[in-house]
């Protein structure tokens, strides 16, 4: 068994292993046949942006970034393939690629959400909380109910001492279906405790396609 197989063996579940297996055997048999590769290239990208959500999913960013950048050589106006390569840079540290990738995905297309997102993640790193705000809402605008959005909004809110907006972020996300930060803020006496919000869910995680 190569490192490869043996790595991923080890470290996924069986179900997504065979979605993983399942996507190198298709990326290979486009790329045994040239014509088929070259007539398919959109559904190659597909397969490589897939492949590269997994790639980030274990923070294996390099791998991750040698299938995003084929993906943006193939179509340059991917903006679903610039905010994953900028998650891929956000997990390598490399933040100021990061947010040239995201800046990059809204010149394609204003209506990413995800893009402005993750600005904020990468302008919270740099302490710009103001300006992380101002993405974050942005996001907001583009989709009412991205809890994502609202849950890092909440704690830009609060860095910057509005603990009355951070906790109604929180609270909006909590109801969305991300309660964690808000469970904490309540634990903390920031925020009043509502039973019916307390539901123990999955954290937000930076946005990826």
């Amino acid at each position: 068994m190569s490192f490869f197989k043996n790595f991923f063996s080890k470290q996924l579940p069986i179900e997504v292993r065979e979605s993983f297996d399942e996507i190198n055997r298709k990326i290979e048999k486009n790329r045994n046949d040239s014509d088929l590769y070259t007539q398919s290239a959109k559904k190659d990208a597909d397969l490589l942006m897939q492949r590269s959500s997994m790639y980030i999913e274990i923070e294996e960013y390099g791998k991750a970034l040698d299938d995003l950048n084929r993906v943006i050589e193939l179509d340059g106006n991917n903006g679903h393939a610039y905010v994953s390569r900028g998650v891929a840079y956000q997990g390598k540290e490399d933040y100021d690629k990061a947010k040239s990738d995201f800046e990059k995905a809204i010149s394609i297309n204003s209506s990413i959400k995800q893009a402005f997102n993750n600005i904020g993640l990468v302008l919270v790193e740099e302490k710009k909380h103001k300006e992380a705000i101002e993405r974050y809402t942005k996001a907001i605008e583009i989709d009412g109910s991205y809890a994502s959005a609202l849950d890092n909004r909440g704690y830009a809110y609060m860095v910057m001492g509005n603990r009355s907006q951070a906790c109604e972020d929180w609270a909006k996300a909590c109801e969305l279906g991300l309660p964690e930060s808000y469970n904490k803020a309540c634990k903390l006496g920031l925020c009043e405790s509502s039973t019916a919000r307390l539901e123990k869910k999955e954290p937000a995680k930076p946005d990826v396609f």
